[in-house]
């Protein structure tokens, strides 16, 4: 009995044990169904996470970078068929797969690496750069590389483009702190200041690159751009590294913080040099052909004044036979008259619109003519040395015209090597002018691309003074006292009406090189021949002459010549109404070129249409009409320049009625 007892108590015993380790298994399996809900619930939290990221994620074995997971992102990118693409390895869409290898070893080295800038291949092929964030993790008993992208594609195009623009743009860009150190400069400031490297102006305060006078006003436009004030650019002098001053154009702004705090100074710079020669030339023009229309009007004033003086002159010579001492003081008044009419001459040549004889030059052949005549003003004539260029072609312009150019700079060097005996030396030479070759030094008459003959004259003289530059061809300046004529002022003159260009060269204490530019025609035309080849069919002359007294002479020495019958007019207009009257008994036209109403060349013109074979002969002491013409181009048969005598009027008829083609200028 007591052992059947023993044994319901050790049942009994067991029975309760038994309870509590299947109580313990059901709490223990309640706690594992938890855990592995929790942790089923944090897998798919981390797993929505890694989905949802704004970014690719991607986890590849670190040795042969075999892809374990991608996120919808990175699947995107790589063209990836899901998370776990079979078969598919990070290495393939690395452009240089180096850089995958060198990633792996910083990262054994350094345990994590961020900021790693590698350009990948997307799904298609094309390169991407990205920023990649990574790290060494143990993902299903692997080694593996956790790594985040950004792709920053875009961003690097915008910098490139950044970086072109402002590198190929003409204006500088640059940046300041609020001290005024300069920390950023694009590679056009650098030149634009004379610098060759960066390194030799960051730093340095921008105050240092300005002239000390606009220091002040330099000062307040930087406070107003703190200010928040935008008044539009400001002119400023800039220093060179030479020491130099040229004149910019500046643009500033405030880089600001998020917070509207200012945080930099950002400046555009733009050199007016172009822009201040181009106004200076301008200037120049506009002086230059205010200054021509007053010598030509006073130069044609003064040689019909000359005219009328010459014209009673010769009658006075003509009535004074035998008598020696009125002879010579008539001698000397005709030499008075004689050189005022080089001065009005020379007037001419200064505005541009003297007549001119158009031929095919060749400027060689005027360089060494003129050597002999230049060396007979030299002591020693070695200082004189040309070189000719090879195989120059010849140029259309009067040879006369252009040799008074070259006295012009030769007399000129002369002048400034007369004390130092420095050489002078003269060049031809073929050149294209660029766009470059225009900055460069001064231009009287402006310059313009294409293809030139190059007449030059070099010095080895004290040179001109940069505020001098601009006067030296200033009617009767000089840099060496008291002028004495128009000199390179009606070369100037001479090389517009020829179309050519001038440039002057000149640094004090290195001389001075005088350049002319006469245009390279492809084709060019020999002199065109008078019309006067024929004889005219009769003997009646009509002149017309504005100027009575002019008119009075011609029209009273014709008959004494056997012409006739002689009309006049005193214009264009009235010449013509004359012509229609008497076209029968009218076979030359003398007239002036400048008249009201209607000018001698247009009533000429006007004339021929209804008789084409009229002959003319052209007076003038200046044309504006014709500009930059010739009388030939007009048809006249020949031109006479006031003041003329009457022998030369007379010779020019007689060549006329002879047939011969002979005319004087």
């Amino acid at each position: 009995m007591g052992d059947e007892a023993q044994d319901v108590e050790a049942l009994k015993e067991e029975i309760r044990r038994l309870k509590w380790r299947v109580s313990t298994l059901e709490t223990v399996e309640t706690e594992c169904a938890r855990a592995l809900n929790a942790l089923a619930a944090s897998e798919d939290r981390y797993r929505r996470l890694l989905d949802e990221a704004g970014f690719p994620i991607t986890i590849s074995h670190a040795e042969d970078s075999t892809i374990l997971f991608a996120n919808p992102l990175a699947c995107g990118l790589f063209g990836l068929e899901g998370p776990r693409p079979a078969g598919r390895r990070m290495l393939e869409f690395y452009a240089d797969p180096s850089a995958r290898l060198d990633l792996v070893a910083q990262l054994r080295a350094q345990g994590r690496s961020s900021g790693w800038e590698v350009v990948m291949l997307d799904g298609q092929g094309r390169p991407r750069t990205q920023i990649i964030t990574a790290s060494l993790i143990t993902y299903e008993g692997h080694e593996a590389m956790l790594a985040t992208s950004n792709d920053i594609t875009e961003r690097r195009h915008a910098e490139a483009l950044f970086h072109t623009m402002v590198e190929k743009s003409p204006d500088g860009f640059a940046m300041a702190d609020l001290e005024g150190c300069l920390t950023y400069l694009s590679p056009r400031i650098l030149g634009m200041f004379g610098y060759t490297h960066p390194k030799e102006i960051l730093g340095r305060s921008l105050r240092e690159f300005i002239a000390m006078e606009d220091h002040s006003r330099l000062e307040e436009r930087l406070l107003a751009l703190l200010s928040g004030q935008h008044a539009g650019p400001s002119e400023f002098k800039g220093l060179r590294k030479d020491g130099s001053i040229f004149f910019q154009e500046t643009n500033g702004d405030v880089l600001r913080n998020p917070d509207g705090s200012p945080h930099a100074f950002f400046f555009i710079v733009r050199d007016l040099s172009n822009r201040k020669r181009m106004e200076r030339t301008l200037r120049w023009g506009e002086k230059l052909e205010s200054l021509g229309l007053m010598a030509a009007g006073i130069a044609h004033e003064l040689n019909n004044a000359f005219q009328v003086t010459q014209g009673h002159l010769e009658i006075v010579q003509s009535l004074s036979a035998g008598n020696a001492d009125l002879a010579k003081e008539l001698s000397l008044i005709s030499g008075g008259v004689d050189r005022a009419t080089v001065l009005a001459k020379e007037m001419l040549d200064y505005s541009g619109r003297t007549l001119r004889e158009e031929a095919p030059v060749d400027l060689g052949h005027v360089v060494v003519e003129g050597l002999a005549l230049w060396r007979t003003f030299l002591s020693r004539p070695a200082r004189l040395a040309y070189s000719p260029g090879e195989d120059l072609p010849l140029v259309p312009a009067d040879e006369g015209q252009v040799m008074k150019v070259l006295s012009a700079f030769v007399l000129n060097a002369i002048e400034a090597t007369e004390e130092a005996g420095a050489a002078i030396s003269i060049r031809t030479v073929l050149q294209e002018l660029a766009e470059a070759d225009l900055l460069e030094g001064f231009w009287p008459a402006p310059g313009r691309v294409g293809r030139f003959l190059r007449l030059e004259v070099q010095d080895g003289g004290p040179g001109i003074p940069a505020e001098q530059l601009e006067r030296v061809c200033d009617p009767f300046f000089t840099t060496k006292g008291q002028g004495r004529g128009l000199g390179l002022s009606a070369a100037l003159g001479i090389l517009r009406s020829h179309s050519a260009c001038l440039q002057i060269l000149s640094t004090p204490g290195e001389g001075t090189t005088l350049r002319a530019y006469f245009p390279v025609s492809i084709h060019v035309q020999a002199a065109m021949s008078p019309a006067g080849a024929t004889r005219p069919s009769a003997r009646g002359i009509l002149v017309a002459e504005d100027d009575p007294a002019i008119r009075d002479l011609v029209v009273g020495m014709l008959p004494k010549w056997g012409y006739g019958p002689v009309f006049a007019a005193e214009n264009g207009a009235e010449a013509l109404e004359v012509f229609h009257a008497n076209e029968a008994a009218i076979g030359l036209f003398l007239t002036d070129a400048s008249m009201p109403q209607m000018s001698g060349p247009e009533a000429f013109e006007a004339m021929r249409k209804i008789r084409p074979t009229l002959h003319g002969v052209l007076m003038t002491g200046y044309s504006k009409a014709f500009g930059r013409g010739t009388a030939a181009a007009f048809g006249f048969s020949g031109s006479l320049q006031k003041p003329f005598r009457f022998q030369d009027l007379k010779e020019q008829l007689e060549a006329v009625w002879s047939g011969r083609e002979r005319g004087k200028q």
